[in-house]
């Protein structure tokens, strides 16, 4: 509509971004940079405005087409997303909203030679000149997945999809020299961060999603992989001296993060990313991060491990105040809910807004309160874990476990020459039969994780911009 174009000379569109990406079969990168600049005023050929006045009248007839086709309502979209902070050059014009999801349609009226560049229907096999306009469009809107409606020669409508792709969008903001605070709070459930959010959205629009933990859902595993975006076996195959670091380490097996994040960030943007690593176990150590914060504006990215939910949820089982504090999930949000308010890690977020970073709030993992027993044999070489143990000839019935005999199938090291891994489902919990009793009565009810369930697996990503 004219009111869409009339300031496109102002701002990169969507539309745009193939020539972006120099894959528009029409305008090269320089055209569409002299076109923004008022420099370029070769009108459009007479073939391809029809072309496109075509595709206008036509966009409400394939609209109403897919909604027939799919039962799917939709609806437009009476304002552009704008891209953050100082990128809100960058605008989104989507076609339209699908009600009831958070999936846009793109419409797309396709002639005879056009239609050569299309797969099959069903698929993403969508010309690449449009997947970089569906991923500005995820990018600005933070929604998960785009629909193309391509209607061929006026006679058939075939379905596309192209989902979000993280990686290509995490790229795109770190060559965009978007500013980054990535915060990990450890074991933090995604009813807890719903919890919180009230108290963020004062400062921040937030984009709520989510991943999934790897297995087994614990910090050695989940954290090691966000902050190498590797499984551990590939580590331990590929990076030998690091695993030899990590397997060893007396203190903790997550030691070489910091490493293993410069790496990921070189392998990401194709250069070397300015940015910090911290990691905060107590508050003294949270409020000294807040008062150097403002020293780290220059960095193109900060990481912040945060272990107090963690630790929270570790020493609940040996502490009779804290279990009477959080004797349930219940009381367990509200903690977590009045720590967060009276916290550092509230501070550092407005510091944040301040310093215009987009803030990615996520974590490694969740936790499940326990509450069936299951006993297991073992030797003095197996792991401590409640939820998943890993040694030799771990045994459990597959009802209460999975039972992973061959590691490399799921990407798991082998810690031990025959390694196999027993990993918990559902509120389950590992005891050995000697002193049963004694250990069964300690971790009944308490929060764990490591293993199987929703509450572990399913962790939030918030994405938090400026208002």
């Amino acid at each position: 509509s004219q009111d869409v174009t009339k300031d496109r000379d102002l701002y990169i569109g969507g539309s745009d971004m193939a020539a972006v990406m120099g894959l528009n079969k029409y305008t090269s990168t320089l055209q569409l940079y002299l076109m923004k600049k008022g420099k370029w005023d070769v009108p459009i050929p007479e073939k391809v405005q029809e072309r496109m006045d075509v595709g206008s009248v036509m966009e409400d007839v394939i609209a109403d087409l897919y909604t027939q086709y799919t039962g799917n309502k939709v609806r437009r979209r009476n304002k552009p997303y704008f891209g953050p902070g100082n990128f809100s050059f960058i605008r989104g014009h989507v076609d339209r909203l699908i009600e009831g999801t958070d999936w846009i349609l793109e419409i797309k009226n396709v002639g005879h030679y056009a239609a050569q560049d299309w797969g099959k229907p069903n698929t993403s096999e969508i010309p690449e000149y449009f997947k970089w306009q569906a991923y500005c469009y995820m990018y600005l809107s933070g929604k998960s997945r785009v629909v193309f409606a391509a209607f061929f020669e006026g006679a058939e409508i075939g379905l596309y999809y192209l989902d979000r792709d993280e990686e290509k969008i995490e790229k795109q903001r770190l060559k965009n020299n978007e500013k980054i605070l990535f915060v990990v709070v450890d074991c933090f459930r995604f009813d807890q961060a719903l919890g919180i959010l009230p108290m963020i959205q004062k400062l921040f629009k937030t984009e709520i999603g989510y991943h999934v933990s790897l297995l087994p859902s614990a910090t050695p595993f989940a954290r090691n992989g966000i902050f190498s975006g590797r499984f551990l076996s590939e580590i331990q195959d590929q990076e030998p001296e690091m695993w030899q670091r990590i397997a060893n380490s007396e203190s903790s097996m997550n030691m070489c993060e910091p490493d293993m994040f410069k790496n990921l960030l070189r392998e990401l943007s194709d250069r070397d990313i300015s940015h910090a690593y911290h990691k905060v176990s107590i508050a003294k150590e949270g409020q000294r991060f807040l008062t150097h914060m403002k020293e780290y504006s220059d960095l193109s990215l900060i990481a912040l491990v945060v272990n107090f939910v963690d630790l929270l949820t570790h020493h609940r089982a040996e502490s009779d105040v804290l279990q009477e504090m959080i004797p349930d999930e219940s009381g367990y949000r509200s903690l977590v809910q009045t720590w967060f308010a009276n916290s550092w890690l509230l501070e550092v977020l407005h510091t944040a807004a301040e310093m215009d970073f987009t803030v990615i709030l996520t974590s490694d993992h969740g936790s499940i309160r326990v509450r069936r027993g299951v006993k297991i044999a073992a030797d003095r070489e197996t792991s401590k874990g409640v939820r998943y143990k890993y040694g030799r000839s771990l045994q459990c019935p597959d009802k209460h476990a999975l039972v992973i005999k061959r590691p490399a199938d799921y990407r798991l090291p082998e810690m031990l020459t025959g390694t196999n891994y027993l990993i918990a489902k559902e509120d389950v919990y590992f005891v050995y039969p000697t002193q049963y009793h004694k250990y069964l009565g300690q971790l009944q009810d308490s929060f764990q994780h490591g293993g199987i369930s929703l509450e572990e697996m399913l962790v939030p990503t918030i994405t938090l911009r400026r208002r």
